[in-house]
């Protein structure tokens, strides 16, 4: 008996996986993709999800390492066209809360809760976007620029700013939430330059 799917390659099935998951994230909530559903979305036996994933969550899993894959290229590739420090730091942040409002299925799955009935296995690709930031953060420090002997400290309270705006803003819109007085282009400056103000050393040359 001849199958009614078309044939494909083994290898494909699982980036098509989980491009097919995030587009479903777009017109339904997480709990109610299904590994069937994306299956027949991509045209493959239902069995065949489970050749790259044991279960859902691992397609999670799967999803947020793309995701933090393309976090780390757009934040990296941001500050890489800049050379002052705070410059830098500023373009890593912002190409954060712009990454976060253009790829909003991906951060849903990203920073998700736990699936109900299973435990939440973490991407080992998030440490990787985060620690971008704190080698700016440190460099910051080590140049004399940042005062504080916590680096990694320093770096996750810069991140709890970004992703508070990130998430506000796809949770209650751009234009409402504690932001909405604030012009889009302008919130990650804003926020930045007020906790920078605390702990940056006066520059005294201009540069």
């Amino acid at each position: 008996m001849v199958s009614g799917k078309k044939s494909y390659h083994r290898g494909d099935v699982r980036p098509r996986l989980v491009e097919a998951a995030v587009n479903a994230l777009r017109t339904q909530p997480l709990e109610s993709v299904s590994l069937r559903k994306l299956a027949q979305s991509i045209d493959v036996s239902h069995n065949a999800p489970y050749m790259h994933f044991a279960d859902k969550e691992a397609l999670w899993v799967a999803v947020s390492d793309h995701g933090f894959e393309l976090l780390s290229a757009k934040v990296e590739a941001a500050i890489s066209r800049n050379s002052h420090w705070k410059e830098r730091l500023m373009a890593g942040c912002e190409a954060y809360v712009r990454f976060a409002m253009e790829n909003r299925q991906h951060m849903l799955v990203m920073f998700r809760n736990a699936t109900p009935g299973m435990e939440r296995r973490l991407s080992p690709k998030g440490s990787e976007a985060l620690q971008i930031l704190q080698r700016e953060v440190g460099a910051a420090i080590a140049e004399k620029h940042l005062i504080s002997d916590d680096p990694q400290r320093l770096t996750i309270t810069v991140w709890m700013l970004l992703h508070g705006l990130a998430m506000a803003q796809i949770q209650l819109g751009e234009a409402a939430g504690p932001f909405a007085g604030i012009p889009q282009a302008e919130r990650v400056t804003f926020m930045l330059n007020h906790l920078l103000c605390g702990i940056a050393v006066p520059d005294q040359t201009g540069s």
